[in-house]
């Protein structure tokens, strides 16, 4: 049977603001721990996504990096009542992820050295889903929230601070993408780890 009329109205007005609207930051973060201006242009494939790449001969002679403590640089969109175990939690979940990402490729090192990158990242903006309109929604069209997550990452020579690489970037969920009633960002960190590796592609894995 279908939806009340009534019902489907207020429905409506509830989807509205349903999704997850995280958007990629622009916090300084990059600028901050590069050695040299960076200049990021919009991914060719994600007008929303930037990046900058050094030239692939530049990237080419790489083989290790080391990877700094994943910093937390929250914009306004971070919910004020976050707990500091979610918090650590979130940027541990990063620093895995890069950890898994470009260990794939680079083999990892604790001091610089030529031939060795250094990679800086910080989450810069998460949202949590709206587990009490998920309540609502789930009796009818089921829930239809989830987070976002967003980032700010920045690769540099160990010895020159020349930057390499660089990511802005952002992920928003779906309902069937980080659970209808948890955060999202645990996924799209991965996700951002993933695309700011694969940067690296002309580099050989070790």
């Amino acid at each position: 049977m279908l939806a009340h009329p009534p019902t489907l109205a207020l429905l409506s007005l509830l989807l509205l603001g349903a999704c997850a609207n995280q958007q990629t930051t622009n916090t300084g973060f990059i600028q901050a721990q590069a050695g040299k201006p960076v200049t990021l242009v919009a991914d060719a494939e994600d007008a929303d996504r930037k990046i900058f790449t050094a030239p692939p001969a530049v990237l080419a002679g790489y083989h290790s990096f080391i990877l700094d403590e994943v910093a937390l640089r929250p914009g306004p969109q971070v919910p004020a009542d976050t707990a500091t175990e979610v918090r650590d939690d979130l940027k541990q979940t990063y620093a895995d992820a890069l950890r898994q990402a470009f260990g794939a490729r680079l083999k990892q090192v604790q001091q610089p050295g030529p031939g060795v990158l250094r990679v800086k990242a910080a989450i810069t903006g998460f949202e949590r889903a709206n587990v009490a309109l998920n309540v609502v929604t789930s009796t009818l069209v089921g829930p239809v929230t989830a987070g976002g997550a967003a980032s700010e990452a920045v690769v540099i020579d160990s010895q020159t601070q020349a930057p390499v690489l660089a990511l802005a970037t952002h992920s928003n969920g779906t309902p069937l993408m980080g659970g209808p009633v948890g955060y999202f960002t645990q996924h799209g960190h991965a996700r951002h780890a993933e695309a700011l590796a694969g940067l690296m592609a002309p580099v050989a894995a070790r």
